[in-house]
């Protein structure tokens, strides 16, 4: 109410200086909302939020971008990840967003239904550098942007578990294979435990997302399709009790901060496998490379149960609802989304990027010498293909 009494009480003033002094020559003021022209002298400037950090794939691409495209500029802010989560709300409630983000629509959902972010289908057609989405997005990540026939984002890397085992121990113990059902697993892991001498079969993670696997193994789920919360079903004790009992015969142990952090874990040689995202690749291999040659991974158990899942997660990039210029933020999109500048995620950051063919390019599955020549990005390709968003 102040503002507008103190608008009102401005504009008579106005009127009544500009009736008593000489006339002059009028000419109309820009509006407020309106945009500088998109002229070869006056480029356009969207902003760009990315909390990736020191090892953002993004940031080396934008002079290449700004070279192809002369009437985008790029103010590339970066922002770490707690201040994102800190920043972004004040953004939206203040209309002042930047065009672009980096962000996790499974970590914070609440912002794809409030509409903060663009549904991406009108101004793309559902198309991505012409080919639609589902044919060159994997379905667990797109889903996970997905809110009806609506698209709030686009896959730009992905996280899914795939199951890593020290290869080593597992044959020792006379486990050539890694059984594909939970039951024979983890009679497997029995066999590779000598808790006596600190050594377990597999760790569980403290955080939510390590229930995701025998969750849905089991039948259960965390919402039904009437948005009740249903993570005390039956199943979902069932897949609990069973996670409980690995933990009581220590076959498994659960990774408490008081051990240190999970590297630790891994070079003592306490932690015989674990499940976790293709990130992890660089940190066991950076964090014990002594054991070069000693771990495998694999998919986990897909068979014997009610349904596959995993923790699906990732970095999406999203158009926000406010952004000053949409089309140049999509334009922006879809060169991060070619398929060279796809592989210089994994080559920049090392996440597996989003793009299926980024996923398939020769760079991406060399053998890896550490993990015994495997290629393990099919894994978690076939991962997210297969599983589904928490």
């Amino acid at each position: 109410m102040f503002k507008k009494n103190t608008l009102v009480i401005l504009v008579v003033l106005a009127l009544v200086i500009g009736a008593c002094a000489p006339a002059a020559t009028q000419t109309a003021a820009p509006a407020a909302n309106d945009q500088p022209a998109n002229n070869s002298t006056t480029p356009v400037e969207i902003t760009v939020w990315d909390f990736y950090g020191d090892t953002t794939p993004i940031k080396p691409l934008l002079a290449a971008f700004e070279a192809a495209n002369p009437g985008i500029k790029v103010n590339f802010v970066a922002v770490g990840w707690d201040a994102f989560w800190q920043k972004l709300p004040i953004a939206i409630a203040n209309h002042d967003v930047p065009d672009l983000i980096t962000t996790g629509l499974m970590w914070a959902p609440e912002y794809k239904v409030s509409g903060a972010y663009l549904d991406l289908m009108p101004l793309s057609n559902g198309l991505l550098n012409g080919q639609p989405f589902d044919q060159v997005l994997p379905k667990g990540s797109l889903d996970a942007a997905r809110d009806g026939n609506k698209v709030y984002g686009i896959p730009y890397d992905l996280d899914a578990y795939g199951y890593y085992y020290r290869s080593d121990l597992f044959t020792a113990a006379g486990i050539q294979e890694i059984p594909n059902n939970w039951t024979d697993l983890a009679a497997a892991l029995a066999k590779v435990s000598d808790p006596a001498n600190d050594v377990y079969g597999l760790e569980f993670d403290t955080g939510w997302y390590s229930w995701d696997p025998f969750l849905y193994y089991f039948g259960g789920e965390y919402i039904d399709q009437n948005g009740k919360a249903v993570f005390n079903s039956p199943e979902a004790v069932a897949s609990i009790q069973f996670m409980k009992k690995l933990v009581a015969d220590k076959t498994a142990v659960v990774w408490t901060k008081d051990r240190g952090d999970l590297t630790s874990g891994i070079k003592a040689g306490t932690i015989a496998s674990f499940y976790n995202g293709p990130y992890m690749m660089g940190v066991v291999r950076t964090g014990a490379p002594e054991l070069s040659g000693k771990w495998n991974i694999a998919m986990l158990p897909t068979e014997g149960g009610e349904a596959f899942g995993t923790h699906i997660g990732g970095v999406h990039l999203s158009i926000m609802a406010d952004a000053k210029h949409p089309s140049e933020a999509w334009k922006l999109m879809e060169f991060l989304f070619q398929q060279k500048n796809q592989v210089a995620v994994y080559k920049t950051s090392g996440a597996v990027p989003g793009l299926l063919a980024a996923m398939d390019d020769p760079e991406l599955n060399a053998p890896d010498p550490y993990f015994n020549n495997q290629a393990p990005i099919s894994i978690f390709k076939d991962t997210a293909s297969m599983g589904r968003p928490n």
